[in-house]
């Protein structure tokens, strides 16, 4: 810029002089003084003025004739027009940048509000593990529970077994007593002394006497095994109704696991893809001020 001015300078000092000597001497387009003959537009002396005729013939005669106050308005102009593009360029990167930083920081907090949604499903999913490891505590402390349970049917079990079998030598002793008895009444039957009549008597009360009594203590321990068998069977249909209740829970318990599970790996997928888009996004605007930075620079 500074060398255009500077020759548009020279330019006119030298029509200036020209004109000058115009005034002071004749038209003619050259100018001689002490030293030769002065072109009009380059400045450049000649000695003879045929030089000079062939050297602005070559040189100056097909350049146009500009009028050097439209140039340099012209060139104003341009200029002018340049900053004026150079400003609605800056403005327009200005707003292009603002635009990204505001996105930027709308990403930045929306990231925060991620990272903050990942640390609530993390401390979730850590309770969740914790409920799930107090489920199994529950779970084995059940199961040791039942495992007592069917140890205490299988002891009950053989005890009623024990008490089938001692019923049922009870019930034959008590079939070969009442033989012998018949046996013994047969025997007694066909002699008539008072005295053995008498003790046969005696001996048939003592015996009906024992009988009843070994009766008496075996309807007691049958009503004891009876009430064993109900406790039993009580004791049985509890373990059932628990074990379905146990069933219930498990599966219950699967399902919730599962589902948590099955959300927070959706949740930390989606968190994964919006970091790697947040990423992308970053290094996308960073280039973009990068550029924008640059241009601002030339």
């Amino acid at each position: 810029m500074s060398g255009l001015l500077n020759r548009l300078k020279s330019r006119k000092s030298g029509s200036q002089h020209v004109n000058n000597s115009d005034h002071e001497s004749s038209p003619s387009p050259s100018t001689f003084d002490e030293e030769g003959f002065l072109c009009p537009i380059c400045h450049n002396k000649f000695n003879d003025p045929s030089n000079l005729a062939q050297h602005y013939t070559q040189i100056h005669a097909e350049e146009p004739v500009v009028d050097k106050h439209d140039t340099t308005s012209a060139k104003n102009a341009i200029e002018e027009e340049k900053e004026t593009k150079l400003s609605a360029d800056a403005a327009l990167w200005k707003q292009q940048f603002t635009v990204s930083e505001q996105s930027r920081i709308l990403l930045s907090s929306e990231l925060m509000q991620q990272k903050q949604h990942a640390d609530d499903l993390k401390e979730e999913f850590q309770l969740f593990q914790k409920h799930f490891k107090n489920a199994q505590i529950k779970i084995a402390d059940q199961s040791q529970e039942i495992a007592n349970l069917k140890a205490t049917k299988d002891i009950y079990d053989a005890q009623f077994a024990t008490f089938r079998d001692e019923l049922v030598n009870t019930k034959a002793e008590l079939k070969e007593k009442n033989h012998q008895v018949t046996v013994l009444c047969g025997d007694l039957i066909p002699r008539s002394t008072n005295d053995d009549v008498d003790v046969l008597k005696r001996e048939l009360i003592v015996v009906q006497q024992r009988m009843h009594e070994i009766s008496l203590e075996k309807e007691q321990e049958i009503s004891q095994l009876r009430s064993v068998l109900k406790e039993n069977y009580r004791y049985i249909e509890n373990f059932g109704q628990f074990e379905n209740l146990f069933n219930q829970n498990l599966s219950i318990y699967d399902a919730i696991i599962s589902e948590n599970t099955s959300q927070i790996q959706s949740g930390i997928q989606e968190i994964k893809e919006f970091v790697r888009l947040t990423r992308e996004n970053k290094d996308k605007f960073q280039m973009a001020i990068k550029y924008t930075r640059t241009s601002l620079k030339e």
